[in-house]
């Protein structure tokens, strides 16, 4: 009788190892090429059938009293099966991280703490050099991903397809690391090997307009949308070289190209905020701050976008809170310190404003326009020797800021110095002859 029941038993076994056999195939040369989300199927299959065969193996000891040979038999199957699932894990790992590698380039960083996650995941594991780069960057170890991209294009053949993509990431890295004209030519490399390379374009593009090469930048746009119309981050990356030129109106018509190719990216809706604002449509420009939010509720620049519209507005108790909001994330940009201190002020809370001043000095020294803020919140509560010795110190910084000497020659004349208040004057109306003296002007980026 136990001969009777353990024969169906032996050739369930046999087909659930030839099925594991499938399985490990499977995993091995299929599973890279696949979405996780069938990955993971696969893997739930298969620790299905790992619990299933150890279930018979119990089974068969105990209830059946089936012979050594059988019992290690299904042993064996249910250790086929879980080194299966441990080839899939990398796998899964892979493929999850090259998913959220696009959903962040489509949408902004809304991916990138998922992507940080499983970076370092790729961190602890990785041997593969260039794998290795990747989640050194996505976890923003600039120097050792250029270290380890410097190694891997070194070792790569002149001809290898690779090298292309390897220099592409070596520019994204020192991007990053705010070496743009070394980004740039790291990009360039990037084309020689493949000059239809969209990517690598757009990003030159971008680097090229922090350098303020306005023009070539735009051409460089030009040819990345020449090679694929569809591309989003092309159009985008067009949008903000013609705002940095002040053609917001032809920046808003390619915003509005990118937004339709990639509705759920928060980006080019920030940048066309910003084409609105300069075409003075401030209603229209907090619309779309309030979208590109709600796609990406911390994405900072549109959080600064909106707040400085708000104040813009003169709106600025929901500036203030705006700000707020955003120094709970990002404590050291020393820019979104001054626009806070400038609200601040607005709203008569001088000594407040002036604390956020120093916070953005501490950041940034040579921050001039905090400065002169500072130094006209304390004209205004009539310090006079403190302002006079923030605004000298401002002047060092930028000397051929007439409102800095209009307001210097005030708080001058206010203690006596008649002689020095005029000097003062004059160099300001040389500077700018048609300033109106009573016109209050804040200054809002470092």
């Amino acid at each position: 009788m136990k001969t009777n029941a353990v024969a169906p038993l032996k050739n369930a076994i046999a087909a659930g190892g030839i099925f594991t056999i499938v399985l490990i195939t499977l995993g091995v040369f299929v599973i890279p090429y696949l979405p996780a989300s069938i990955t993971r199927y696969l893997v739930f299959i298969k620790l299905s059938i790992a619990i299933l065969i150890g279930s018979v193996t119990f089974f068969m000891k105990f209830r059946l009293r089936a012979n050594k040979t059988t019992r290690w038999v299904t042993l064996g199957g249910v250790g086929l099966v879980l080194y299966s699932l441990l080839l899939d894990v990398p796998k899964i790992r892979e493929s999850e991280y090259g998913r959220l590698k696009t959903e962040n380039a489509n949408s902004g960083e809304r991916a990138a703490v998922q992507l940080r996650e499983i970076a370092r995941t790729v961190d602890r594991s990785e041997r593969d050099p260039f794998r290795l780069a990747q989640a050194k960057l996505a976890l923003k170890e600039y120097r050792s991903a250029l270290s380890l991209l410097n190694r891997v294009v070194d070792d790569l053949e002149p001809t290898t397809s690779m090298l292309a993509e390897a220099h592409f990431y070596r520019g994204l890295t020192l991007y990053d690391m705010d070496s743009l004209s070394q980004a740039v030519a790291g990009f360039n490399r990037a084309l020689q090997f493949n000059d239809s390379y969209v990517d690598a374009l757009v990003k030159k593009c971008e680097a090229l307009r922090k350098l303020e090469q306005f023009e070539e930048a735009l051409s460089t746009c030009g040819e990345a949308i020449r090679l694929d119309r569809e591309s989003a981050p092309a159009w985008s990356a067009k949008g903000g070289v013609l705002i940095t030129m002040s053609r917001d109106a032809e920046a808003l018509a390619a915003l509005e190209i990118a937004i339709r190719l990639s509705p759920k990216d928060p980006r080019p809706l920030n940048n066309k905020a910003i084409a609105l604002w300069g075409l003075n449509r401030l209603d229209e420009a907090l619309s779309a701050t309030e979208q590109a939010l709600a796609l990406w509720p911390d994405f900072t620049d549109a959080q600064m976008t909106s707040a400085s519209l708000l104040r813009h507005l003169g709106r600025y108790d929901e500036a203030i809170k705006s700000y707020d909001a955003l120094l709970s994330n990002v404590k050291s940009d020393p820019g979104i310190w001054l626009n806070y201190g400038i609200s601040l002020f607005q709203t008569g809370k001088s000594e407040e404003a002036i604390s956020a001043y120093r916070s953005a000095l501490a950041l940034n020294p040579k921050c001039e326009n905090a400065r002169y803020n500072w130094g006209n919140t304390l004209l205004g509560l009539e310090r006079y020797e403190e302002a006079i010795a923030v605004l000298r110190d401002a002047l060092k910084l930028e000397p051929e800021d007439f409102t800095a000497w209009h307001r210097l020659s005030e708080a001058l004349r206010a203690i006596g110095r008649t002689k020095e208040a005029d000097e003062a004057l004059i160099e300001a109306k040389r500077l700018n002859p048609d300033y109106e003296t009573d016109e209050y002007q804040s200054v809002f980026s470092c």
